[in-house]
């Protein structure tokens, strides 16, 4: 099958490469103690035109990756649909740009939102994007190292797995205020996901081991001016949302479609953030549209599911919503830039989209 993968926007060529930031910390997750936690991470950034000539495009997904996703890998190489929008290993542009740090979905992989990261690359952007081992669906290290998903994790994300289920359903379709919507979603965490509440923490450490590692490695090409920027999907939302929160070590932060888990007594988000969200999920984080001491914004993609709003939309026609592919990769570009070029490259941007199916509104 033929897909057409959206190409970059921006002026610039955009390399990549792989890199291994060793925390140094042993693992809690059971049955993993005796090892130390090491993050597999991947890096886009503006690469020299003259450099790329003659390369050819970097890998989409690796072999083991693509068995763990049950997707043929000999066949999609073969046909030559198996490459991104971007060079392995390509000299640096010059110059220095914004560092914007992107964590994945649980249980997915670093690469998920690879359209939307090269998409930003293009644009004068450097983005990284750690991968969290066992709890991603195959993580291939830059010494050929690779570790599975842990099976037995996904048990423990709601328990009990039906009465969470039903109890969600009722969540989703909730009505009331902001505070009201929020103080449900805060039972049902504490009720059915205490082991996502900690995992978040984890997730969190896990940031600041690769910020601290990236602009000890990569400083020569890192502006930070105006800091650090933050998205993620899903349960990688929830750790641009937690860090903002409760570290003052990120300018401002993105959550596309995940639910805001966490503790947040006596924190305040005092750091510009937005939600991007499906209709479906809007009740699940109205908890930062609550006493925020600053810009916070909600877009709005109508006509979506949750799994669309990765590169999987592109790729499968079913459970990932009706919105067009193309639709749904321009706005969440969009708006990321918007809300990246304003708050780290401190240009003059007017906030607000409001087309048929996709709006964006400051709260």
């Amino acid at each position: 099958m033929n897909i057409e993968r959206p190409k970059p926007t921006g002026r610039y060529i955009v390399g990549t490469r792989l890199f291994t930031v060793n925390t140094g910390v042993k693992e809690i997750l059971p049955g993993h103690t005796d090892e130390i936690r090491r993050l597999s991470c991947r890096i886009w950034y503006p690469a020299d035109p003259e450099d790329v000539k003659g390369r050819k495009k970097a890998e989409y997904m690796n072999r083991h990756l693509a068995e763990a996703v049950k997707a043929d890998y000999d066949k999609s190489t073969a046909s030559g649909e198996n490459s991104m929008e971007c060079y392995a290993d390509a000299e640096y542009e010059g110059g220095k740009y914004p560092l914007l740090i992107y964590n994945h979905g649980y249980t997915s992989y670093k690469e998920t939102n690879s359209f939307l990261c090269i998409d930003l690359a293009s644009h004068g952007y450097v983005v990284v994007a750690p991968e969290h081992p066992y709890e991603s669906q195959a993580t291939v290290y830059d010494d050929g190292t690779v570790i599975r998903k842990d099976t037995s994790i996904t048990k423990r994300c709601y328990e009990p797995m039906i009465p969470a289920l039903i109890s969600g359903m009722k969540l989703l379709r909730k009505k009331g205020t902001d505070e009201e919507v929020c103080r449900a979603f805060d039972d049902y965490q504490h009720k059915y996901s205490r082991f996502m509440i900690g995992r978040l923490d984890a997730w969190c450490e896990d940031t600041e081991f690769v910020r601290e590692y990236v602009l000890r490695e990569y400083g020569d090409i890192i502006d930070m001016e105006k800091g650090i920027g933050l998205t993620g999907l899903s349960f990688g939302g929830a750790v641009s949302y937690s860090l903002l929160r409760k570290t003052e070590h990120y300018t401002c932060g993105i959550n596309i479609d995940g639910g805001l888990f966490g503790e947040y007594e006596d924190t305040t988000l005092s750091s510009p953030f937005m939600n991007i969200t499906s209709e479906e999920h809007r009740n699940l984080v109205t908890g930062a549209y609550i006493d925020a001491k600053t810009d916070v914004y909600a877009a709005t993609f109508q006509e979506m599911k949750h799994l669309g709003f990765a590169d999987l939309k592109f790729f499968i026609p079913k459970h990932v919503g009706k919105l067009p592919p193309m639709v749904l990769h321009e706005n969440l570009c969009r708006c990321h830039l918007m809300f990246f070029d304003k708050y780290l490259k401190g240009e003059d941007v007017h906030m607000r989209i409001s087309e048929e199916k996709v709006s964006l509104v400051r709260r």
